[in-house]
């Protein structure tokens, strides 16, 4: 790490900076028609507007084509293990532990604060 170790301490507080903000997206989820609802409308932006997310047809990872929800969140972990890496993703995983329980933890704050709209807005 460029400035010293991260601990728990610093996850505690990036959570509770993260909870801070208006809404939370990840660009795993963005191509989903209620995520792209959802950012039109805390940015302000008509859904049927001809700029909005929803209308660009954009997908999240273009470089690489994910056929399923699976390959979309996992493609690279199954990757190295179709590959015989085990042992590297085994060392990625350990060494990025904290930001993976960040990350998972801001999906859970995405579902909520999307339940939480959905429900605001009477969104089907």
């Amino acid at each position: 790490m460029a400035w010293g170790d991260v601990g728990d301490k610093d996850l505690y507080r990036a959570k509770v900076l993260l909870r801070q903000f208006d809404a939370v997206l990840l660009t795993e989820k963005l191509d989903d028609i209620d995520q792209a609802d959802f950012l039109s409308d805390v940015m302000g932006v008509p859904r049927d507007s001809s700029f909005s997310l929803a209308n660009k047809n954009i997908t999240a990872n273009t470089l690489v084509e994910k056929s399923d929800k699976r390959e979309k969140t996992r493609f690279y972990r199954d990757l190295l293990m179709n590959l015989g890496l085990k042992d590297i993703l085994s060392t990625l995983e350990e060494e990025n532990k904290l930001e993976i329980e960040f990350f998972h933890y801001a999906e859970k704050l995405n579902e909520v604060m999307l339940d939480q709209w959905k429900i605001e807005t009477g969104y089907k």
